[in-house]
């Protein structure tokens, strides 16, 4: 059986293009023929140290006839639109579905998407019945797993007369809301909460401008970071404040380490409400006042109350976001086409 992953942002990492390289060893190890294909060069390509350049390839006019006779698991809307057409058109022989990674309201008159679709939250299931009109009898919800780098979570000790320290994980833009809650925090939020802001992207210079030149001492810049869940570990709490989220896997990656989570849960983060449950094992909060309100709560918390939330929060890795539950799922609608 020839899988091929196709994906329009391979340049870079982010959630939906490590589920591309988890899923591509997955296939091979299942003895799958399998390939990653985007419309970067290889020399672009983010993952060239971990998947070599024979199982890389570059999208064009030249080398569709790649896609003949294979099963293509598209995580782009644009590719998969693009996809959908040319089989219409000019016959070509592949099986097409196609992964929704996260919520659009745009440019519905100019995408397609095939029988199979898996939507990685309930939200985005939702947004591709009422947006997008795609019967819900051809979505399948997968959600996104992760290998478990932890196994067994350390409760750090937890001071709140001390300090609260809370990561902050994401791509430096203005989706992610760094810089907005830099300018409706400062001042407002105990001398206590420290923030460290990891990732990188095109508002990264600003963000440490900004920090710096004000003197804010409530934030800190750490850089772009691997190994999430376990730099996780040195902090008491996980934020993620997207303007939207398909599924954030920063939430995912601080479940697994057994921290609570402080996230949005409406408004196009529908799906941050699948991993975080309010007051189980994080919090939601939709707007900055209440946001500010939660976070000069956090010294309120006993010991007690911290360390429910930090197990409650495992006991979710366990229960939805494994790995393997992700692979079991993929694996079974792969077999169901007749290759």
């Amino acid at each position: 059986m020839r899988i091929i992953q196709v994906y329009d942002k391979l340049d870079r990492i982010g959630g939906a293009q490590i589920i591309i390289k988890n899923l591509h060893a997955f296939f091979l190890e299942r003895g799958y023929t399998s390939r990653v294909a985007g419309l970067n060069n290889y020399d672009s390509f983010a993952f060239k140290n971990s998947i070599p350049v024979g199982e890389y390839a570059q999208i064009g006019l030249k080398n569709i006839k790649i896609f003949s006779d294979t099963i293509i698991v598209s995580h782009s809307r644009k590719i998969t639109s693009l996809l959908f057409v040319l089989r219409k058109v000019f016959w070509f022989k592949y099986q097409l579905i196609h992964v929704s990674h996260s919520i659009f309201n745009d440019k519905r008159n100019f995408t397609f998407f095939p029988d199979r679709v898996i939507g990685v939250s309930n939200a985005v299931k939702k947004n591709l019945i009422n947006y997008f009109k795609v019967n819900e009898k051809r979505i399948e919800v997968i959600y996104n797993g992760l290998t478990d780098a932890i196994n067994e979570i350390d409760l750090r000790s937890y001071q709140p007369d001390q300090e609260i320290r809370i990561l902050f994980v994401g791509r430096i833009e203005q989706v992610k809301q760094q810089l907005l809650i830099v300018e409706k925090l400062a001042g407002k939020i105990s001398e206590k909460i420290k923030i460290d802001f990891a990732g990188s992207g095109s508002q990264e210079d600003e963000l440490i401008n900004v920090i710096k030149e004000k003197g804010l001492l409530n934030f800190s810049y750490i850089g772009f970071q691997n190994n999430i869940p376990q730099l996780a570990e040195n902090y008491h709490f996980v934020m993620l404040y997207s303007e939207k989220e398909g599924l954030g896997l920063t939430l995912i990656e601080a479940c697994m380490a057994g921290r609570p989570v402080i996230t949005r849960g409406a408004d196009g983060c529908e799906a941050c409400a699948e991993i975080c449950i309010d007051n189980h094992n994080g919090y939601i909060t939709n707007d900055m006042e209440s946001l500010i309100s939660v976070l000069n709560s956090l010294g309120n918390l006993s010991k007690e109350e911290y360390y429910k939330l930090c197990r409650n929060s495992r006991k979710i890795y366990e229960n939805k976001f494994r790995i393997e539950l992700m692979f079991e799922k993929y694996d079974r609608l792969i077999n169901n086409f007749n290759y």
